[in-house]
């Protein structure tokens, strides 16, 4: 999914797509009658640069009650990423308040921890930003144990 616009697709249990729509490179928009797609099943989007989850992304997860979402993406040296979040258990979420008070939190740690990284010339800024997602939802994650966060090189 090397794309410089996203592109989501929406999927039962068995892979079959119910439902895909293209976007910009910064999102795609949903309108409420096919947000009705969203709901036990699993949304799958490309992320242009190969960042990891925005806390819209887990906002929409969450409101719709999603089986999972995934983001895919190449990254600055060919890798493709994958990042998956789901509820540990099927059907239990966190309270959208706590995700996004944490996801404040963490986002000002990381960010400034891979801003001070970046500016000593020892990683790229495309590094910086992977980095900064994968801390920020490994530490969401970890303080909303309903949660499971995975990022892998595939």
């Amino acid at each position: 999914m090397n794309r410089k616009t996203e592109k989501a697709f929406i999927l039962d249990d068995k892979g079959n797509i119910l439902f895909e729509k293209g976007g910009t490179s910064k999102s795609v928009q949903f309108n409420l009658k096919e947000s009705r797609y969203f709901v036990d099943n699993i949304f799958i989007h490309n992320h242009p640069g190969a960042s990891s989850f925005s806390l819209d992304d887990i906002n929409i997860m969450v409101r719709y009650r999603m089986k999972e979402i995934r983001a895919v993406g190449v990254d600055y040296q060919g890798n493709v990423q994958r990042y998956i979040i789901k509820p540990r258990t099927p059907g239990v979420y966190p309270k959208g308040e706590n995700i996004r008070k944490d996801y404040k939190v963490a986002f000002r740690s990381a960010y400034s921890r891979w801003e001070k990284i970046y500016k000593s010339g020892k990683v790229k800024w495309e590094e910086a930003v992977i980095n900064i997602g994968n801390e920020l939802w490994t530490e969401v994650a970890k303080k909303n144990k309903e949660l499971i966060y995975i990022s892998e090189v595939i």
